[in-house]
């Protein structure tokens, strides 16, 4: 996992971005994209649907992509930001789809402590490798006077930390944080 640095603007570019995730090329596929939606149908969506998460309440992410990260294939990009510490917990329903999902994939996931909205994302994640899916994740964490740069540090190597033990997933999160600073 990488921790990228951004400063000052409030749109990534995609140079910056290609560079970061060492891809040749970004498709941006939709902005605010329920749950899988992007998937077509196949094994994952089909297992996501037996999840019945529909009913636990959905995720949403900022924006999603295809990045070409070699000569003979593309990846999905998920996109996740969080501008408060309030958004890192996010909603109560989170905790329940998190444990569906880890139910589905592996008893060796370990469930991330506390911070619902990143572990939701992160066991998606393990359950898309799980089920052949090629995908990355990009979580922006913007810093501002509700959500300090030292606090969006601390979660950024807690991120970091909690991914390095999890095989599937290790190098495949990025952690971009954005201080206001040119």
């Amino acid at each position: 996992m990488r921790v990228l640095q951004l400063h000052g603007s409030t749109e990534i570019g995609d140079h910056q971005l290609l560079t970061s995730l060492g891809a040749g090329d970004i498709k941006w596929k939709g902005e605010s994209v329920q749950d899988l939606e992007f998937l077509g149908s196949g094994k994952a969506k089909r297992a996501w649907k037996e999840l019945k998460t529909d009913q636990l309440g959905g995720l949403v992410w900022n924006r999603i992509g295809r990045a070409k990260m070699t000569a003979a294939g593309w990846e999905w990009l998920l996109v996740k930001a969080y501008s408060s510490k309030g958004e890192l917990v996010g909603e109560p329903h989170l905790r329940a789809v998190s444990e569906a999902i880890v139910e589905t994939v592996a008893a060796d996931f370990p469930q991330f402590p506390t911070l619902d909205d990143v572990g939701v994302r992160l066991a998606t994640m393990r359950f898309l490798r799980s089920n052949g899916v090629c995908c990355r994740l990009l979580l922006i964490l913007e810093a501002s006077d509700n959500f300090p740069e030292s606090c969006c540090g601390s979660v950024a190597q807690g991120i970091l930390d909690h991914c390095s033990a999890i095989p599937a997933i290790r190098n495949r999160v990025f952690v971009a944080l954005r201080t206001g600073k040119a």
